[in-house]
Order: C-alpha cells, then sequence, then structure tokens
C-alpha cells in the first residue's frame, strides 16, 4: 500500500504544479484554462461514485484500481504530443474518468489495512506526499532543461508502475451483507452529519479554484523558474507529511471534529495571506499551510466518514466525499475562476476563497451544538 501511495502522487505531483505553465505555454488562458482545470473535475462528480458502488457490491477493489490505473497511463502517453483544445479536452477528462475513483476505493483498503496492522493511517498516506516532492524536484528540472511536455510521459510511466503494485495488496476476506445503492442513499438521508459535511467539503474544495488555476501562473510571473515553482509545491508538502505522520497523535488530544475546524479555518487564513503579498519568500513560506489544510483536514475527514458510514457503504462514502470535493466543489471553484478571472484580480478571487471558507466553518461547527470533541 505505501508503493501504491507514493507512485500514484507521483503522478499528482508531476501534473498538478506544472499542468496550467504547460496549458499557458500552448496559449491556453482565462475561460478555456478554467474548462480543462474543470474537466477533470467534472468526471470526479460521477466516476468515482459509480465505481465505488460496483466495488461494495462486487468486491472487486484491486482489479478495478488495476484496470483504471494501467488504462489512464495508456491515455497519458497519448497525451504526450497534443496540442489542439477540444482534443487535448477530450482525452484530459478521459484521463481523469479512470483516475479519480481510484484515490476513494485506495482510502477504504488503506483504512481496513491499518486497522489489522494496528498503524495510523497517516503513517501509510505519507509516501503519497513523499512520492508528491521528489516528482515535484524531478519535473521542474526537467522542465527547465526539455520542456513542459514531458509531464505526460512520467505521468504513464508512474501509473504504468503503481498498476501492479496493488496487487501485493491483500484481499479482503470480510463477510459483508448485499450492497444496494438504495440503501446507501436512505443511510445518508438520515445522517444530517454526513450531507452537512458533504457540503462543508465541496465549499472548501470549491475555494481552493484560483489557487490551483493561477498561482503557478502568478509565480512564473514574478520571475521564478519551474525548479523554484515546483519547489514551493513542495515546501507545503513537506509540511504536509509532517501532519500526516502525527495524526494519529494529534487525534488522540483533539479529536477527529476539531481536527476538521482546525483545518478549515487554516485554509481561509492561507487565502486570505497568498491575497496580500506580491514577496516570493513570502509566498513560498505561506505554502507550510498546507501542512493544516491537507495533512490535518485531509485524514481527519476520511476518518469522520469511516466513522458515519456503515460496513456495507464504506467504499460508497468515501467515493461520494470525492463526488463532491474534487467533482462538484473543485469544478465550480476553478469554473467559476477561470470567468471571474476576466472581471477581477487573482487577489480579489482570494480575498472571496477566505470568506467562503469562513462560512464553511460556520456551517460545519453550528449544527455541532458544542460537541466538538
Amino acid at each position: 500500500m505505501p508503493a501504491f501511495y507514493f507512485l500514484h502522487f507521483f503522478g499528482v505531483g508531476v501534473i498538478l504544479p506544472f499542468v496550467n505553465i504547460f496549458y499557458d505555454s500552448i496559449g491556453i488562458e482565462g475561460l478555456k484554462l478554467g474548462i480543462l482545470n474543470a474537466s477533470p473535475r467534472l468526471a470526479a462528480m460521477i466516476m468515482p461514485f459509480i465505481f465505488g458502488a460496483i466495488a461494495d457490491k462486487y468486491k472487486i477493489e484491486k482489479k478495478l484500481i488495476f484496470f483504471s490505473t494501467l488504462t489512464a497511463s495508456f491515455v497519458a502517453f497519448y497525451l504526450w504530443n497534443l496540442r489542439e483544445f477540444w482534443i487535448l479536452f477530450f482525452f484530459i477528462t478521459f484521463f481523469y474518468c479512470l483516475k479519480s475513483p481510484v484515490v476513494p476505493i485506495v482510502e477504504n483498503l488503506c483504512l481496513k489495512e491499518a486497522k489489522k496492522a494496528g498503524i495510523d493511517y497517516g503513517k501509510i498516506r505519507w509516501w503519497g506526499s513523499l512520492g508528491f516532492i521528489i516528482a515535484a524536484l524531478i519535473t521542474g528540472k526537467i522542465i527547465d532543461i526539455f520542456s513542459e511536455n514531458y509531464i505526460f510521459l512520467l505521468i504513464s510511466i508512474s501509473g504504468l508502475i503503481s498498476g501492479f503494485f496493488i496487487l501485493l495488496v491483500p484481499d479482503s476476506n470480510e463477510n459483508t451483507k448485499p450492497f444496494f445503492i438504495s440503501q446507501l442513499f436512505a443511510s445518508i438521508k438520515e445522517n444530517k452529519n454526513l450531507l452537512n459535511f458533504f457540503l462543508v467539503s465541496a465549499i472548501i474544495s470549491a475555494t481552493s479554484g484560483p489557487f490551483g488555476l493561477y498561482f503557478s501562473i502568478h509565480l512564473k510571473n514574478l520571475g521564478m523558474s519551474a525548479f523554484l515553482i515546483g519547489f514551493a509545491w513542495i515546501l507545503g508538502v513537506v509540511s504536509e507529511i509532517f501532519f500526516l505522520f502525527f495524526a494519529g497523535k494529534i487525534r488522540t488530544y483533539i479529536g477527529v471534529k476539531m481536527m476538521i475546524i482546525v483545518g478549515i479555518l487554516a485554509t481561509a487564513v492561507r487565502w486570505e495571506l497568498i491575497a496580500i503579498t506580491d514577496e516570493i519568500i513570502f509566498l513560498i513560506s505561506i505554502q507550510i499551510l498546507h501542512g493544516l489544510t491537507f495533512g490535518v483536514l485531509h485524514p481527519a475527514s476520511i476518518q469522520y466518514l469511516d466513522l458515519q458510514s456503515t460496513e456495507e457503504n464504506k467504499n460508497s462514502t468515501q467515493s461520494l466525499y470525492s463526488v463532491f470535493t474534487y467533482g462538484i466543489g473543485a469544478t465550480l471553484g476553478v469554473l467559476i475562476s477561470g470567468i471571474l478571472i476576466n472581471y477581477f484580480s487573482y487577489q480579489v478571487l482570494l480575498h472571496a476563497s477566505s470568506i467562503l471558507a469562513m462560512l464553511a466553518l460556520l456551517i460545519f461547527i453550528l449544527p455541532l451544538r458544542g460537541k466538538i470533541v
């Protein structure tokens, strides 16, 4: 499982910091940039739930991950030399239709394995963050020496290898009741905490739209090299690793709900700080807050969902979380940002993101009625 996380998020470390630089290099900007960034999120609205439901019903998690990962790797290789907008849009969307369902199912497998082995989830998940760091370093250097185009070759290679590592994960021998989608929706409808958390997660994900679209481009416009831009992303992931590694101890002291509150508050602060400065050193330093906005918030969210779901629908619940965050929330975030950047500055969009994050915090806290721990 650690090897799969490492290689999967190696691919994320290749594409996330640099794909918008690639788009910018071939003349894609504004609304078209927003559309290309929204297309994988649109895929994430649908595919994770479909794959999660299939995994719960037929218990074929490993086969689904293997199929998705390998097929996506061949699609990534084909992306290597594409330039025409609509063809690029189609294949990027297809790529993410295959990749977006993988992580929610892997998260569920990881939680099961962690419980069996008596290991905290964060101490497995941090291997993905390490993969991201190494990928960002390597990719930044390759782009400086060659071109942005090589990101798709790196994604293809890492994906091919990761697909075979998932086969090493032990099969689940648990006897669970048959799963039906109607049961999932019935249980979610009865669980107001789960519905509320899906809404909060969607809003938080939407607030990252301006950052995800323009942060790397903003740093490039300030004169930073691709290697230094990669370093800016790496600093955030280094902070993420620290908090992931100690997530279990943090949970013991403050509980899952308080971890979520801290992560959301840090998100609002992060967007506001980025908005108020153009100083390169300060902009890079702010990335340390990613340790709280992801390294604390993500493991708490995954474990909160695990506590709120039943044994029969854990894959589907995690997949629905992916739908609301990387699907609905992220899609709205990048599409709206791509449109509004024509009317407002990057800084104004970040101010708005900070305010929205505070709104999400209120939505999460108010129904708790003081029962935070």
